[in-house]
Protein backbone atom coordinates (compact mmCIF):
# COMPACT_ATOMS: atom_id res chain seq x y z
CA UNK A 1 0.00 0.00 0.00
CA UNK A 2 1.24 3.51 -1.05
CA UNK A 3 2.30 5.32 2.08
CA UNK A 4 2.86 9.33 1.89
CA UNK A 5 6.06 10.89 2.45
CA UNK A 6 4.76 12.76 5.88
CA UNK A 7 3.52 9.27 7.52
CA UNK A 8 6.81 7.42 6.84
CA UNK A 9 8.56 10.14 8.63
CA UNK A 10 5.93 10.46 11.47
CA UNK A 11 6.94 6.77 11.76
CA UNK A 12 10.62 6.97 11.80
CA UNK A 13 10.49 10.29 14.28
CA UNK A 14 7.96 7.68 16.58
CA UNK A 15 10.66 4.93 16.77
CA UNK A 16 13.32 6.75 17.27
CA UNK A 17 11.38 8.07 20.44
CA UNK A 18 10.34 4.45 21.02
CA UNK A 19 13.99 3.38 21.04
CA UNK A 20 14.56 6.61 23.00
CA UNK A 21 12.18 5.79 25.55
CA UNK A 22 13.35 2.20 26.16
CA UNK A 23 16.81 3.23 26.91
CA UNK A 24 15.78 6.03 29.29
CA UNK A 25 13.16 2.91 31.06
CA UNK A 26 16.14 0.67 30.88
CA UNK A 27 18.35 3.22 33.09
CA UNK A 28 16.02 3.94 35.15
CA UNK A 29 14.44 0.48 36.02
CA UNK A 30 17.93 -1.08 36.01
CA UNK A 31 19.09 1.70 38.77
CA UNK A 32 16.03 0.97 40.70
CA UNK A 33 16.19 -2.82 41.15
CA UNK A 34 20.09 -2.05 41.72
CA UNK A 35 18.90 -0.28 45.21
CA UNK A 36 16.34 -2.70 45.55
CA UNK A 37 17.81 -6.43 45.45
CA UNK A 38 21.71 -4.95 44.86
CA UNK A 39 24.05 -6.01 48.38
CA UNK A 40 25.70 -2.37 47.66
CA UNK A 41 22.55 -0.82 48.10
CA UNK A 42 22.58 2.43 49.07
CA UNK A 43 18.77 2.99 49.92
CA UNK A 44 18.79 -1.09 51.33
CA UNK A 45 15.10 -1.59 50.33
CA UNK A 46 14.05 0.53 53.56
CA UNK A 47 10.74 0.81 52.55
CA UNK A 48 10.26 -2.37 51.75
CA UNK A 49 11.94 -3.21 54.92
CA UNK A 50 9.13 -0.73 57.14
CA UNK A 51 6.59 -2.58 55.61
CA UNK A 52 7.37 -5.85 55.66
CA UNK A 53 8.15 -5.16 59.08
CA UNK A 54 4.73 -3.71 60.14
CA UNK A 55 3.04 -6.97 58.58
CA UNK A 56 5.31 -9.07 60.78
CA UNK A 57 4.32 -7.22 63.79
CA UNK A 58 0.06 -7.45 62.93
CA UNK A 59 1.00 -11.55 61.89
CA UNK A 60 2.50 -11.56 65.48
CA UNK A 61 -1.24 -10.14 66.76
CA UNK A 62 0.65 -6.45 67.54
CA UNK A 63 -0.42 -3.35 66.39
CA UNK A 64 1.93 -1.59 63.50
CA UNK A 65 0.19 2.05 65.41
CA UNK A 66 2.01 1.74 68.53
CA UNK A 67 5.69 0.96 67.28
CA UNK A 68 8.49 3.17 67.37
CA UNK A 69 7.13 4.27 64.03
CA UNK A 70 3.30 4.06 63.48
CA UNK A 71 2.50 2.46 60.18
CA UNK A 72 0.97 5.07 57.94
CA UNK A 73 -1.65 2.05 55.97
CA UNK A 74 -5.58 1.72 57.02
CA UNK A 75 -5.80 -1.56 58.87
CA UNK A 76 -7.39 -3.02 55.59
CA UNK A 77 -4.13 -2.56 53.61
CA UNK A 78 -2.76 -5.52 55.64
CA UNK A 79 -4.58 -8.44 54.40
CA UNK A 80 -3.95 -8.13 50.82
CA UNK A 81 -0.11 -7.07 52.34
CA UNK A 82 0.50 -10.71 53.40
CA UNK A 83 0.35 -11.46 49.15
CA UNK A 84 2.91 -8.96 48.23
CA UNK A 85 4.89 -9.28 51.15
CA UNK A 86 4.94 -13.10 52.35
CA UNK A 87 8.31 -14.44 51.72
CA UNK A 88 11.18 -14.06 54.69
CA UNK A 89 14.06 -11.26 54.77
CA UNK A 90 15.97 -10.57 52.66
CA UNK A 91 14.21 -12.91 49.52
CA UNK A 92 11.41 -10.80 49.52
CA UNK A 93 13.46 -8.24 47.76
CA UNK A 94 13.63 -10.30 44.98
CA UNK A 95 9.79 -11.46 44.90
CA UNK A 96 8.95 -7.46 44.88
CA UNK A 97 11.47 -6.85 42.62
CA UNK A 98 9.59 -9.59 40.03
CA UNK A 99 6.11 -7.78 41.26
CA UNK A 100 7.32 -4.70 39.89
CA UNK A 101 8.92 -5.99 36.99
CA UNK A 102 5.23 -7.79 36.27
CA UNK A 103 3.09 -4.86 37.23
CA UNK A 104 5.28 -2.44 35.05
CA UNK A 105 5.18 -4.84 32.00
CA UNK A 106 0.96 -4.90 32.17
CA UNK A 107 1.10 -1.53 32.65
CA UNK A 108 3.22 -0.83 29.43
CA UNK A 109 0.86 -3.55 28.00
CA UNK A 110 -2.45 -1.51 28.89
CA UNK A 111 -0.89 1.65 27.31
CA UNK A 112 -0.51 0.20 24.16
CA UNK A 113 -3.84 -1.32 23.89
CA UNK A 114 -5.48 2.12 24.52
CA UNK A 115 -4.18 3.48 21.54
CA UNK A 116 -2.82 0.68 19.12
CA UNK A 117 -6.48 0.52 17.48
CA UNK A 118 -5.54 4.22 16.27
CA UNK A 119 -1.84 3.97 15.87
CA UNK A 120 0.48 1.45 16.45
CA UNK A 121 3.65 3.25 16.32
CA UNK A 122 2.58 5.77 18.53
CA UNK A 123 1.05 3.29 21.07
CA UNK A 124 4.63 1.32 21.06
CA UNK A 125 6.31 5.04 21.99
CA UNK A 126 3.31 5.66 24.44
CA UNK A 127 4.33 2.01 26.31
CA UNK A 128 7.93 2.29 26.57
CA UNK A 129 7.19 5.48 27.76
CA UNK A 130 5.58 4.35 30.99
CA UNK A 131 8.92 2.95 32.64
CA UNK A 132 10.73 5.60 31.55
CA UNK A 133 9.57 7.51 34.27
CA UNK A 134 12.00 8.40 36.19
CA UNK A 135 9.97 7.81 39.64
CA UNK A 136 10.49 3.95 38.66
CA UNK A 137 13.82 4.29 39.92
CA UNK A 138 13.03 5.48 43.34
CA UNK A 139 10.03 3.32 43.61
CA UNK A 140 11.75 0.00 42.82
CA UNK A 141 14.60 1.21 44.32
CA UNK A 142 12.94 2.26 47.93
CA UNK A 143 10.59 -0.91 47.42
CA UNK A 144 7.87 1.40 47.19
CA UNK A 145 4.28 0.08 46.20
CA UNK A 146 2.94 2.54 44.07
CA UNK A 147 3.84 0.74 41.09
CA UNK A 148 2.05 -2.05 42.58
CA UNK A 149 -1.27 -0.03 43.75
CA UNK A 150 -1.04 1.94 40.28
CA UNK A 151 -1.40 -1.65 38.72
CA UNK A 152 -4.31 -2.69 40.95
CA UNK A 153 -5.74 0.37 39.67
CA UNK A 154 -5.83 -0.26 36.20
CA UNK A 155 -7.04 -4.16 36.75
CA UNK A 156 -9.84 -2.56 38.41
CA UNK A 157 -10.72 -0.50 35.12
CA UNK A 158 -10.14 -3.48 33.07
CA UNK A 159 -12.80 -5.80 35.31
CA UNK A 160 -15.50 -3.02 35.13
CA UNK A 161 -14.96 -2.76 31.37
CA UNK A 162 -15.54 -6.79 31.23
CA UNK A 163 -18.58 -6.26 33.11
CA UNK A 164 -17.29 -7.91 36.42
CA UNK A 165 -18.24 -5.36 38.80
CA UNK A 166 -18.28 -6.57 42.00
CA UNK A 167 -14.53 -8.09 41.33
CA UNK A 168 -13.70 -4.50 39.87
CA UNK A 169 -14.52 -3.34 42.99
CA UNK A 170 -12.84 -6.23 44.92
CA UNK A 171 -9.52 -4.91 43.65
CA UNK A 172 -10.35 -1.45 43.61
CA UNK A 173 -11.18 -1.88 47.71
CA UNK A 174 -7.09 -3.47 47.26
CA UNK A 175 -5.97 -0.42 45.87
CA UNK A 176 -7.38 1.34 48.83
CA UNK A 177 -4.74 0.17 51.23
CA UNK A 178 -2.88 3.00 49.51
CA UNK A 179 -5.09 5.40 50.29
CA UNK A 180 -3.68 8.91 49.42
CA UNK A 181 -3.29 7.44 45.91
CA UNK A 182 -6.53 5.61 45.63
CA UNK A 183 -8.83 7.80 47.16
CA UNK A 184 -9.98 10.00 43.80
CA UNK A 185 -10.92 6.76 41.85
CA UNK A 186 -14.02 5.64 44.33
CA UNK A 187 -15.94 9.24 43.07
CA UNK A 188 -16.23 8.36 39.67
CA UNK A 189 -18.31 5.14 40.38
CA UNK A 190 -20.38 7.13 43.32
CA UNK A 191 -21.55 9.67 40.78
CA UNK A 192 -22.16 6.99 37.92
CA UNK A 193 -24.25 5.03 40.41
CA UNK A 194 -22.26 1.81 40.01
CA UNK A 195 -23.57 0.06 43.31
CA UNK A 196 -22.29 -3.77 42.26
CA UNK A 197 -18.58 -1.84 42.19
CA UNK A 198 -18.73 0.05 45.54
CA UNK A 199 -19.85 -2.90 47.33
CA UNK A 200 -17.27 -5.05 46.27
CA UNK A 201 -14.71 -2.38 47.66
CA UNK A 202 -16.90 -2.05 50.39
CA UNK A 203 -16.80 -5.67 51.06
CA UNK A 204 -13.25 -5.66 51.25
CA UNK A 205 -12.34 -2.37 53.27
CA UNK A 206 -14.80 -3.12 55.93
CA UNK A 207 -14.36 -6.90 56.22
CA UNK A 208 -10.92 -6.50 56.08
CA UNK A 209 -10.78 -3.83 58.71
CA UNK A 210 -13.05 -5.79 60.61
CA UNK A 211 -10.71 -8.75 60.79
CA UNK A 212 -7.64 -6.81 61.70
CA UNK A 213 -9.45 -5.40 64.04
CA UNK A 214 -10.58 -8.68 65.30
CA UNK A 215 -7.06 -10.25 64.75
CA UNK A 216 -5.76 -7.53 66.90
CA UNK A 217 -8.60 -7.65 69.40
CA UNK A 218 -8.90 -3.42 69.34
CA UNK A 219 -12.31 -1.64 68.34
CA UNK A 220 -12.45 -0.24 64.75
CA UNK A 221 -12.58 2.70 66.21
CA UNK A 222 -9.34 3.21 68.21
CA UNK A 223 -7.35 1.32 65.13
CA UNK A 224 -8.76 3.72 62.70
CA UNK A 225 -7.96 6.85 64.96
CA UNK A 226 -4.40 5.87 65.76
CA UNK A 227 -4.34 4.96 61.66
CA UNK A 228 -5.25 8.85 60.96
CA UNK A 229 -2.76 9.78 64.09
CA UNK A 230 0.13 7.96 62.18
CA UNK A 231 -0.76 8.99 58.48
CA UNK A 232 -0.61 12.89 59.42
CA UNK A 233 3.07 12.45 60.40
CA UNK A 234 3.93 12.82 56.86
CA UNK A 235 1.38 16.13 56.26
CA UNK A 236 3.86 18.42 54.97
CA UNK A 237 6.32 15.86 53.34
CA UNK A 238 7.15 15.15 49.85
CA UNK A 239 5.60 18.21 47.92
CA UNK A 240 2.59 19.05 46.73
CA UNK A 241 -0.53 21.42 47.46
CA UNK A 242 -0.70 20.70 51.05
CA UNK A 243 3.25 21.05 51.57
CA UNK A 244 3.42 25.14 49.72
CA UNK A 245 -0.15 25.69 52.45
CA UNK A 246 2.72 24.24 55.16
CA UNK A 247 5.35 26.73 54.24
CA UNK A 248 3.01 29.87 54.81
CA UNK A 249 3.28 29.08 58.56
CA UNK A 250 -0.40 27.19 58.33
CA UNK A 251 0.31 23.94 61.05
CA UNK A 252 0.94 20.40 58.94
CA UNK A 253 -2.48 19.20 60.43
CA UNK A 254 -4.82 21.83 59.22
CA UNK A 255 -2.80 22.62 56.08
CA UNK A 256 -3.03 18.82 55.11
CA UNK A 257 -7.22 18.57 56.01
CA UNK A 258 -7.58 21.46 54.45
CA UNK A 259 -6.05 21.22 51.53
CA UNK A 260 -8.10 17.95 51.28
CA UNK A 261 -11.32 18.50 51.56
CA UNK A 262 -10.71 21.89 49.10
CA UNK A 263 -8.98 19.22 45.98
CA UNK A 264 -12.02 16.67 47.19
CA UNK A 265 -14.78 18.69 46.54
CA UNK A 266 -13.12 20.44 43.57
CA UNK A 267 -13.04 16.06 42.33
CA UNK A 268 -16.65 15.53 42.98
CA UNK A 269 -17.55 18.29 41.39
CA UNK A 270 -15.79 17.62 38.73
CA UNK A 271 -17.12 13.91 38.40
CA UNK A 272 -20.79 14.76 38.84
CA UNK A 273 -20.06 16.49 35.73
CA UNK A 274 -18.60 14.18 33.65
CA UNK A 275 -19.45 11.34 34.52
CA UNK A 276 -20.77 10.16 31.33
CA UNK A 277 -17.45 10.17 30.21
CA UNK A 278 -15.44 6.45 29.86
CA UNK A 279 -13.71 5.32 32.42
CA UNK A 280 -10.45 5.89 30.92
CA UNK A 281 -10.76 9.43 30.96
CA UNK A 282 -12.16 9.37 34.73
CA UNK A 283 -9.45 7.46 35.82
CA UNK A 284 -6.83 9.79 34.11
CA UNK A 285 -8.27 13.01 35.94
CA UNK A 286 -8.78 10.47 39.39
CA UNK A 287 -4.68 10.30 38.69
CA UNK A 288 -4.43 14.04 39.15
CA UNK A 289 -6.36 14.75 42.22
CA UNK A 290 -4.91 11.24 43.00
CA UNK A 291 -1.41 12.99 43.14
CA UNK A 292 -2.73 17.03 44.30
CA UNK A 293 -5.44 15.80 47.30
CA UNK A 294 -2.90 14.93 49.66
CA UNK A 295 0.76 15.05 50.78
CA UNK A 296 3.12 12.54 48.61
CA UNK A 297 6.90 11.91 47.66
CA UNK A 298 8.29 12.15 44.63
CA UNK A 299 7.96 8.50 44.08
CA UNK A 300 3.80 8.59 44.12
CA UNK A 301 4.38 10.59 40.42
CA UNK A 302 4.11 7.39 39.15
CA UNK A 303 0.77 7.37 39.89
CA UNK A 304 0.44 9.90 37.05
CA UNK A 305 1.12 7.85 34.03
CA UNK A 306 -2.98 6.83 34.23
CA UNK A 307 -3.54 10.67 33.34
CA UNK A 308 -0.69 10.32 30.53
CA UNK A 309 -2.35 7.68 28.73
CA UNK A 310 -5.87 9.23 29.32
CA UNK A 311 -4.12 12.20 27.66
CA UNK A 312 -2.97 10.22 24.72
CA UNK A 313 -6.11 8.13 24.09
CA UNK A 314 -7.69 12.04 24.14
CA UNK A 315 -5.32 13.56 21.57
CA UNK A 316 -5.69 10.56 19.16
CA UNK A 317 -9.32 10.62 19.49
CA UNK A 318 -9.38 14.61 18.96
CA UNK A 319 -5.68 15.70 16.91
CA UNK A 320 -6.28 18.82 19.33
CA UNK A 321 -3.01 20.68 19.45
CA UNK A 322 -4.13 21.39 23.12
CA UNK A 323 -4.06 18.05 24.06
CA UNK A 324 -1.06 16.98 22.20
CA UNK A 325 1.02 19.94 24.60
CA UNK A 326 -0.89 18.84 27.98
CA UNK A 327 0.46 15.26 27.00
CA UNK A 328 4.26 16.31 26.20
CA UNK A 329 4.29 18.57 28.95
CA UNK A 330 2.95 15.90 31.82
CA UNK A 331 5.21 13.35 29.70
CA UNK A 332 8.06 15.40 30.50
CA UNK A 333 7.42 16.03 34.06
CA UNK A 334 7.48 12.20 34.45
CA UNK A 335 10.54 11.98 32.19
CA UNK A 336 13.04 14.29 33.91
CA UNK A 337 15.65 12.61 36.43
CA UNK A 338 14.36 12.53 39.83
CA UNK A 339 17.55 15.06 40.64
CA UNK A 340 14.93 17.75 39.27
CA UNK A 341 12.42 17.43 41.86
CA UNK A 342 14.75 18.84 44.33
CA UNK A 343 14.15 22.17 42.82
CA UNK A 344 10.92 23.89 44.52
CA UNK A 345 10.34 25.94 41.59
CA UNK A 346 10.04 22.51 39.61
CA UNK A 347 7.51 21.39 42.36
CA UNK A 348 5.43 24.30 41.16
CA UNK A 349 5.81 23.68 37.71
CA UNK A 350 5.04 20.21 38.27
CA UNK A 351 1.69 20.76 39.87
CA UNK A 352 0.70 23.89 37.52
CA UNK A 353 1.46 21.31 34.84
CA UNK A 354 -0.60 18.69 36.39
CA UNK A 355 -3.49 20.85 36.81
CA UNK A 356 -3.57 21.81 33.49
CA UNK A 357 -3.56 18.64 31.83
CA UNK A 358 -6.34 18.05 33.74
CA UNK A 359 -8.52 20.88 33.07
CA UNK A 360 -7.62 20.06 29.10
CA UNK A 361 -8.32 16.51 29.38
CA UNK A 362 -11.71 17.83 31.12
CA UNK A 363 -12.54 20.13 28.06
CA UNK A 364 -11.40 18.34 24.90
CA UNK A 365 -12.46 14.74 25.95
CA UNK A 366 -16.19 14.90 26.00
CA UNK A 367 -16.09 16.24 22.66
CA UNK A 368 -14.83 13.24 21.14
CA UNK A 369 -15.60 10.65 22.81
CA UNK A 370 -18.41 8.30 23.30
CA UNK A 371 -20.15 5.94 25.77
CA UNK A 372 -19.78 2.10 25.02
CA UNK A 373 -22.12 -0.23 26.04
CA UNK A 374 -19.50 -1.78 28.40
CA UNK A 375 -18.17 1.45 29.71
CA UNK A 376 -21.61 3.33 30.13
CA UNK A 377 -22.92 4.48 33.37
CA UNK A 378 -25.64 2.12 34.74
CA UNK A 379 -28.37 4.40 33.50
CA UNK A 380 -26.74 5.18 30.25
CA UNK A 381 -26.12 1.45 29.86
CA UNK A 382 -29.01 -0.01 29.33
CA UNK A 383 -29.68 2.77 26.09
CA UNK A 384 -26.47 1.56 24.82
CA UNK A 385 -27.61 -1.74 24.50
CA UNK A 386 -30.33 -0.94 22.33
CA UNK A 387 -27.96 0.41 19.64
CA UNK A 388 -27.86 -1.44 17.07
CA UNK A 389 -25.05 -2.73 15.11
CA UNK A 390 -21.53 -3.59 16.25
CA UNK A 391 -18.92 -1.83 18.13
CA UNK A 392 -15.52 -1.16 18.42
CA UNK A 393 -15.09 -3.31 21.35
CA UNK A 394 -17.03 -6.11 20.34
CA UNK A 395 -20.46 -5.42 22.05
CA UNK A 396 -23.73 -3.30 21.56
CA UNK A 397 -23.28 0.64 21.08
CA UNK A 398 -22.18 3.56 19.28
CA UNK A 399 -18.48 2.92 18.90
CA UNK A 400 -18.77 0.14 16.07
CA UNK A 401 -16.09 -2.07 15.35
CA UNK A 402 -15.99 -1.40 11.56
CA UNK A 403 -13.15 -0.73 9.28
CA UNK A 404 -11.82 3.28 10.27
CA UNK A 405 -14.58 3.47 13.36
CA UNK A 406 -11.80 5.29 15.07
CA UNK A 407 -10.43 7.13 12.60
CA UNK A 408 -7.00 5.29 12.22
CA UNK A 409 -8.82 1.91 11.57
CA UNK A 410 -7.61 -1.04 13.20
CA UNK A 411 -9.87 -2.41 16.18
CA UNK A 412 -9.83 -2.46 20.13
CA UNK A 413 -7.75 -4.51 21.82
CA UNK A 414 -8.76 -6.98 24.30
CA UNK A 415 -7.53 -4.75 26.63
CA UNK A 416 -10.83 -2.34 26.20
Amino acid sequence: METTLPYRIRRKVLVVITVLFSLLATAYVGRGLQQLVGASSSTEAKDLRTNWEELRLVLAHKSPYQSATPSPYPPFAYPASVAFLWPSWPGVRLYFALLNLVCLGFLMGWAYCVTASRDSAFAAALAASIPAASAVATCVGLGQNTVLYTALLIVALLLYQRRLWVGSGLVLGVAMSKISLGLPFLLPFIFRRDWKVLVGAAGYIVGGTLFVCLWLRDSPFNMIQLWVHAAERFACLGYGPATLVCELGVPADIANRATEVMVVLVAAVTFAWLRRLPLITLFGLAAGFGRLWTYHRNYDNFLVVVLLVALADAYLRTNRWEVGTALAAVGITLWLPPKTTDLQSIHILHLVIWGAGMIILAVWAPRATQVSADDATPISRGRAKETSGPTCNGGPGPLARRPNCSGNGGHLSGFL
